[in-house]
């Protein structure tokens, strides 16, 4: 592997000096929204860091995140909002896409957890939880707890009275036991912006104050266990009848020893390592090309790259698919994808569909890339503002995306005219040589 020595400005052979290798990544300065720059700087550190694990070292991973600076107090002043608030917002926001990216690990800071009773709770993620939605929670690690701790508020949910159901919390533990739980408005949970018409319900206990906002909280439950369970599961259900439930942190507490345990509120994320910075680990990725049936039209392209934070939803186009009405002769029982060559400007793919589907590839949608379809040339779909899509009918296909952009074509045409037209004068020149030879006889 050669790596590019900015000190002597060439490419170099990498020979580490001890089989494990340290990477330091320049962190970003939340102030504002992630742009391509982030993108290229972290999928760039994250490949290498995969190939080098690949290779068999053990990488040690260091990234900062510059957390007060210049551009956040001005955007902070320019915002009306608390300079902390907004960086934490900011990078909650960066995490999010770069998850969307595949970047393994990420790190943010702790200026907006909280220590609560002696239990600490991460307030990094949130789940919203709608009317009759169920999240399913699983702790990282076996904890035997006493109760549980959750921080949240609802939004919308000013005309909710007091005590009204917010949500059922099911805690399962290992050996089968199960404790069920109602939060309801004006105890464990309430709106949080209080400046607002008619609020029928009181505030619960205050947790912290939002960042953004006078007179807006998070609010904090807790719920002791009838006995010692080791937690296996914990199932909220939105039981609510308006509004949204933002639950942001969730912690099992033992009242015995005063530890405790945050319960990752995103699945995809663990928590590597935990000191004056927090280091979180994808465990989840988005495969690089999958089959995918659910899809909406949406035309504007930053909306439809917005929605690459929020997994498991449709795939968004810029048009609708124009799908084919033959079908592949052969009946395929079940979806799937084998890649046949996958080089920089080729990628070939053997992709069976049960029923018309679309071919999701998550690379870029980039000029001069295009598709053909059991040979012959098809319409490349732009997907979720960045990534492309192929339209396919039921049956088994060859797709073939090759990168042929216009200026090569343009080249080519530019050099065969060239090699025509010197090759013309060459004839021409050959011709009056051989005419004025014959005419000198």
């Amino acid at each position: 592997m050669q790596l590019f020595n900015s000190l002597s400005r060439s490419l170099e052979e990498f020979l580490p000096a001890d089989a494990s290798i340290a990477v330091y990544v320049c962190g970003i300065t939340p102030y504002d929204t992630t742009h391509l720059g982030h993108a290229f700087t972290y999928t760039c550190a994250d490949l290498l860091i995969r190939y080098l694990e690949y290779r068999g070292h053990p990488v040690r991973y260091v990234q900062n995140v510059t957390d007060i600076d210049d551009d956040i107090l001005r955007a902070a002043e320019r915002a009306g909002e608390d300079w902390q608030g907004l960086g934490n917002r900011w990078t909650a926001h960066f995490m999010r896409d770069m998850g969307a990216l595949n970047v393994r690990y990420l790190l943010t800071d702790k200026l907006n957890d909280l220590w609560i009773d002696n239990a600490y709770y991460d307030m990094n993620f949130t789940t919203t939880v709608v009317p009759g939605r169920r999240v399913d929670l699983v702790p990282p690690r076996p904890f035997e707890a006493t109760g549980l701790g959750i921080v949240s508020f609802v939004v919308e949910g000013y005309l909710s009275p007091q005590g009204e159901q917010v949500a059922q919390v099911t805690v399962e533990g290992d050996d089968g036991r199960r404790e069920r739980f109602i939060l309801r408005f004006g105890v464990d949970t309430a709106q949080g912006d209080l400046e607002v018409p008619e609020l029928r319900h009181q505030p619960a206990r205050i947790a912290s104050p939002w960042r953004t906002r006078e007179q807006a909280f998070h609010y904090i439950a807790t719920l002791p266990l009838k006995a010692p369970l080791t937690v296996r599961r914990i199932e909220v259900i939105g039981l609510l009848n308006r509004g949204v439930w933002h639950v942001r942190a969730l912690s099992l507490t033992d009242q015995r020893t005063g530890a405790s345990v945050p319960v990752p509120l995103d699945g995809r994320f663990s928590q590597a390592a935990s000191g004056d910075l927090k280091l979180y680990r994808l465990e989840t990725e988005q495969p690089r090309v999958s089959i995918e049936r659910a899809y909406r039209v949406e035309p504007d392209s930053g909306r439809a790259l917005g929605a690459l934070e929020q997994r498991g939803g449709p795939v968004l186009l810029e048009e609708p698919p124009a799908w084919s009405k033959a079908e592949r002769p052969g009946g395929v029982l079940q979806d799937g994808i084998e890649a046949l060559e996958w080089t920089p400007e080729r990628i070939v793919l053997r992709a069976s569909v049960r029923s018309p589907a679309l071919l999701y590839l998550r690379e870029t949608h980039f000029p001069g890339w295009r598709v053909w379809v059991d040979g012959e040339e098809g319409k490349m779909l732009l997907a979720n503002g960045i990534f492309r899509a192929v339209a396919l009918s039921a049956g088994s296909h060859t797709v073939e995306f090759r990168y042929e952009p216009v200026t090569l074509r343009m080249g080519v045409q530019l050099s065969l005219t060239s090699l025509m037209v010197v090759g013309s004068l060459v004839v021409v020149a050959l011709a009056t040589l051989w005419w004025r030879a014959d005419a000198s006889l």
